[in-house]
């Protein structure tokens, strides 16, 4: 369900809704949550806003210079930071009608 010029909350909600139509139980209750995904076209603009629902993520490991000391912390910050998408995995822009690199955002909408 892609969010286009509605509020985040409303499209939050209506996508877990949906989820839950198919996937109510306690498993979801307490091991699932979601993400926003943003992601921008560089050339016009264009924003595209969805919301996923996940188990599980991958989350990079990030240590601090000098510091052997791996922080969850620092592992979610740097799992959220924006990334500029490669060729491989270009998005196809709706406005400008092709694939571009865009610009990929995400964040942690709610956690189980």
């Amino acid at each position: 369900l892609e969010g286009f010029g509605q509020e985040d909350s409303k499209v939050a909600i209506e996508t877990w809704r949906k989820h839950l139509l198919r996937h109510d139980s306690i498993v979801v209750d307490h091991c699932q949550g979601m993400h926003r995904s943003h992601l921008t076209c560089p050339i016009c603009g264009r924003e595209s806003i969805k919301f996923d629902v996940f188990s599980t993520i991958s989350l990079p490991i990030s240590t601090e210079k000098n510091n052997m000391d791996i922080r969850l912390e620092n592992c979610i910050e740097k799992f959220m930071e924006g990334e500029q998408l490669d060729e491989m995995n270009a998005w196809y822009c709706p406005s400008c009608k092709k694939h571009v690199c865009a610009l990929k955002m995400i964040a942690l909408w709610s956690v189980p």
